[in-house]
């Protein structure tokens, strides 16, 4: 059930267009999307994206729960830089 959850907000951050491209929206609705036509680099990009989305988390709830939420917002810029750096050297190129 958990593994259909992260699934799910992986998918949401892909779309296919009417040409059968890949168009890849880190941000989501809030930014400007990528054209992905190398299913290799797809596979990579989706697979970064399920694995930050199960790490974040998970540390996320675990650091509002052992020390408080304060420290969960100090993370925050440490989990969006890294999610920044991993996108950007993956979509390189493309």
């Amino acid at each position: 059930m958990l593994s259909k959850y992260f699934n799910y907000l992986t998918d949401a951050s892909f779309i296919k267009d009417n040409h059968g491209n890949t168009l890849f929206f880190p941000l989501g609705i809030y930014g400007k999307g990528r054209i992905i036509t190398d299913e290799i680099i797809e596979r990579k990009v989706r697979r970064f994206i399920l694995n930050y989305y199960k790490v974040s988390l998970t540390i996320i709830i675990f650091t509002v729960v052992a020390f408080g939420c304060i420290w969960s917002f100090l993370l925050t810029p440490v989990f969006m830089g890294w999610f920044y750096l991993a996108t950007k050297s993956l979509l390189t190129g493309v």
